[in-house]
């Protein structure tokens, strides 16, 4: 029997435990969030199309769980079901094909629909996938499509309901019960709590999505005092919505509980359709703020990384890049940069098309990621030009993990497509600036290209 809420009174009950999780698991629709009963799983190894997807789903009221593979995936499946499944066709331990196909064998899709993200447009992998049973196939450019399917399966495809948490300051056993009866209906968890003391308490430790007090309340404190302290928290958790309650009729009783911080007040004895309407009202409100936050947020990432391979972009680095090594100078720390260049890359895309260059790109960038440090910087430059930077890494050792990618990427061969790349490392110099250190990387690049592609060069000391 599932609880839809929770009675705490003097003494707080521990909540019940979090789900066992892989360690990449990612919650895009955290428990305490607003949230519906549309569920969706996203499998992909990029953070990038993760945030882009997740965002998406958000959009449309969709809970998103993320992993980076398909061995978490199916981990993931077996503990909790999900009403959409969207994964890429490359996610490292195997295609997605073959994922799907695990899903179908365990009966885990459960008839849901699945979708499948793939950079190539192979139309004999498409086929493939939807002789599979996938429903849709999408390129990672489709995100308007993806959205379209969201919004469909939001509006149709389940029950919605909402499951956000309420912090709920009620003296009056009977009034609480009425109150929890009413939240509980609504699909809402429930603290409860006498006092304005425990409530701020508790408010301290966790987050909720809507705050409900009465005005006369147990304890030295009223409902002015827990509007006041969880105003007085600041930043996101201090815009929770408020909603006061109170049998006082007077309007200057009302007027001061508004001007404490309340978002709305509504009248004793409750009126249970008034309250679910002022309560959904808020909520909603909450919601739509949170929309636009989170579409701001993707703007800036937007703005940031390059949409083919999900690497930070030309704009990004030249913003960074100054401040990080204002930062290795400061600290006496080497600084190095290795500027990778993709040899005869005009040549696949007129010989195999601007999909499989395409194809290649995203290769390398994963092939890169693969391979970069906990402090590496990666982004692709333009074109075919992409930029590893190292802080921390002498010139010995920066040379050593370039010839580590070059060799990584000359072993990919996507779709069956010979690949190589030219190399070239610079190590920041005493007094030098990023456009210097740029520039010595650049003529190692050219020097790689001259010496025949396919290695590594070390730039010359400055002057």
């Amino acid at each position: 029997m599932q609880v839809d809420a929770v009675w705490h009174d003097t003494a707080c009950t521990a909540p019940p435990p979090a789900f066992s999780a892989p360690l990449s698991l990612r919650l895009h629709q955290p428990r305490h969030s607003l949230a519906l009963a549309v569920k969706a799983l996203i499998v992909d190894p990029s953070r990038f199309v993760v945030f882009m997807l997740s965002g998406v789903c958000e959009r449309h009221n969709v809970a998103c769980v993320a992993v980076r593979s398909g061995g978490e995936a199916l981990a993931v499946m077996r503990q909790m079901p999900f009403d959409l499944l969207s994964f890429a066709y490359e996610l490292g331990d195997m295609n997605g094909i073959e994922f799907y196909q695990q899903v179908a064998q365990s009966g885990l899709h459960r008839r849901r629909p699945a979708v499948m993200f793939a950079a190539t447009h192979d139309r004999a992998v498409i086929e493939r996938a939807l002789l599979a049973g996938v429903t849709e196939c999408f390129s990672k450019h489709q995100l308007a499509e993806f959205e379209k399917f969201v919004a469909h399966l939001s509006s149709h495809g389940a029950e919605l309901r909402m499951n956000g948490q309420v912090l709920l300051v009620e003296d009056s056993a009977t009034a609480a019960l009425q109150c929890l009866k009413i939240l509980a209906g609504m699909g809402l968890i429930v603290e409860h709590y006498k006092s304005a003391e425990e409530a701020l308490q508790r408010f301290a430790n966790h987050v909720f999505d809507l705050v409900l007090t009465d005005y006369l309340l147990a304890g030295t404190g009223t409902g002015l005092s827990v509007i006041r302290g969880v105003r007085a928290s600041g930043g996101r958790k201090g815009r929770v919505p408020i909603l006061a309650m109170s049998s006082f009729a007077d309007a200057t009783r009302r007027i001061e509980i508004l001007r404490s911080g309340a978002n709305d007040f509504i009248g004793k004895p409750l009126i249970a359709e008034e309250l679910r309407l002022r309560i959904y009202n808020l909520l909603n409100t909450q919601r739509l703020m949170r929309q636009l936050e989170m579409q701001h947020e993707m703007m800036k990432e937007l703005a940031l990384h390059d949409p083919l391979t999900s690497l930070y972009n030309r704009h990004y680095l030249h913003q960074r890049l100054p401040e990080l090594i204002d930062k290795a100078r400061a600290a006496g720390r080497p600084f190095s940069l290795v500027i990778v260049d993709v040899d005869h890359f005009k040549k696949i895309n007129d010989s195999h098309g601007h999909a499989a260059g395409d194809l290649v790109l995203v290769q390398i960038a994963e092939a890169l990621l693969d391979e970069a440090g906990a402090h590496d910087l990666l982004a692709r430059f333009g074109g075919e030009e992409f930029i590893v930077v190292m802080p921390g890494y002498t010139l010995a050792e920066a040379v050593a993990k370039a010839e580590r990618l070059r060799a990584h990427i000359a072993a990919l061969a996507p779709n069956g497509i010979t690949v190589t790349a030219s190399f070239g490392v610079a190590t920041l110099a005493e007094g030098e600036d990023y456009e210097g250190l740029f520039r010595r990387a650049d003529g190692a690049v050219y020097r790689a290209k001259n010496a025949g592609r396919n290695g590594v060069m070390a730039a010359c000391p400055p002057g």
